[in-house]
């Protein structure tokens, strides 16, 4: 008599008359949910740190990658890159 009883609670004999003192929006469970919820909203600094140095970085790489490319189609073209360089390379390409 007294005891407080939890979600889930089984009975294993006799009757249980139960008085709810709390609603479904105050349990445990609902606390947790309510945590959970607001952690996956938010962000840690650190991530929000990554995600602005990759915004800069991601592009920045892209950008160079292209300029390589277009400063090497821009040699071999002028034919300022020696010629053994390109053995075995498909003249397709170049």
């Amino acid at each position: 008599k007294g005891d407080r009883v939890l979600g889930g609670t089984l009975n294993s004999e006799g009757l249980l008359f139960v008085r709810v003192t709390r609603v479904s929006s105050e349990t445990m469970l609902a606390q947790i949910i309510s945590l959970v919820k607001d952690a996956q909203a938010s962000k840690a600094p650190i991530q929000v740190f990554a995600d602005k140095v990759a915004s800069y970085f991601v592009p920045l790489v892209i950008a160079i990658a292209c300029l390589t490319f277009l400063a090497w189609m821009t040699l071999i073209k002028a034919e300022v890159v020696p010629s053994h360089w390109l053995h075995g390379v498909h003249p397709v390409l170049f």
